[in-house]
């Protein structure tokens, strides 16, 4: 198996192996990764390939979707994992050229499981969901700066009528948006069911099961339940060092998915009769508020 680090960029894709002998840079771009595909076939022809490349806004889209076109197995990396990966190499620069040769040797190293390709249906709904969250974020901070705004005596009224059209215009795009993402989830059988078991948990609600079903990896390509509470973080990590005993949040995947559980979680220790025992026996064992909430979102995702 031969692994190429692959260093993504807005505007370019760096390509490297771990010894840097081959090592090409291609623009980000439809042409630029189909020129980058055929390299792979000339140079690398009679060689197994892997490529190892860490996800990058959405920059590394487009080159996701050629690979598993081309069934070409790659891995997206934790960005987190590639930083550990190199202060234990010693790597003192960071450029795209050393970058793309530590994915190579990481994927050397590591051998990595291929990653999934991406579910097409499941990322349009990701990407539907998040725009609405933004949106309700943006009319949020407006109706705040309205507020503020009508309480000085000093703000022209153009700046009021100005902020309520806003006001309006996101209200507006808030609708149509829920209404695309109504029409995304329903288009799927499949996905209306896992809609109606999620909701019918006490204390998950629509908007937690969009976000559970948009944000996390299908129930079916997941080993056990742990696989989601690790892609979330919320596995405990133990430090057991001397007669130092105790375990802290891993807080090593998705904040998205753990700030939208929180909230479900309060609610689960009031109305959920299974969640709430598990409050309670924490609660006589001394445990404080915040971790009886992440116990309960780690035992609502499960």
């Amino acid at each position: 198996m031969r692994y190429l680090g692959v260093d993504v960029a807005k505007d370019t894709l760096e390509v490297a192996d771990a010894s840097g002998k081959q090592r090409r840079s291609f623009p980000n771009t439809g042409e630029g990764i189909e020129a980058l595909l055929h390299r792979l076939v000339q140079d690398f022809c009679s060689e197994e390939l892997h490529l190892v490349l860490e996800p990058t806004s959405t920059y590394h889209h487009p080159l996701v979707v050629a690979l598993a076109a081309q069934q070409v197995p790659y891995t997206l990396i934790n960005p987190a994992h590639t930083a550990a990966f190199a202060r234990v190499q010693g790597k003192r620069a960071k450029t795209d050229r050393v970058d793309a040769r530590l994915l190579a040797s990481l994927g050397e190293s590591q051998q990595p499981e291929p990653t999934q390709p991406p579910q097409e249906d499941q990322e349009e709904l990701r990407a539907t969901r998040r725009h609405l969250e933004w949106l309700e974020q943006e009319l949020q901070r407006a109706h705040n700066r309205l507020e503020a705004a009508r309480f000085s005596t000093w703000t022209p009224q153009a700046v009021l009528q100005s902020l309520e059209r806003t006001i309006q215009q996101l209200e507006e795009e808030v609708w149509q948006v829920h209404e695309a993402l109504e029409t995304q989830q329903q288009a799927r059988p499949d996905w209306t069911v896992q809609m109606k078991l999620l909701t019918s948990i006490p204390g998950v609600g629509k908007k937690t099961a969009l976000l559970v079903l948009s944000e996390l990896p299908p129930v079916t390509s997941c080993a056990s339940a742990k696989s989601w509470v690790a892609f979330c973080g919320l596995n405990p990590e133990p430090r057991d060092s001397g007669k130092a005993h105790h375990s802290r949040l891993s807080r090593m995947g998705t904040a998205r998915v753990r700030a939208g559980l929180y909230l479900p979680a309060v609610s689960a220790l009031r109305c959920n009769p299974l969640v709430k025992a598990l409050g309670d026996r924490l609660k006589a064992r001394g445990k404080i508020g915040r971790v009886r909430v992440v116990a309960a979102m780690h035992k609502l995702l499960r």
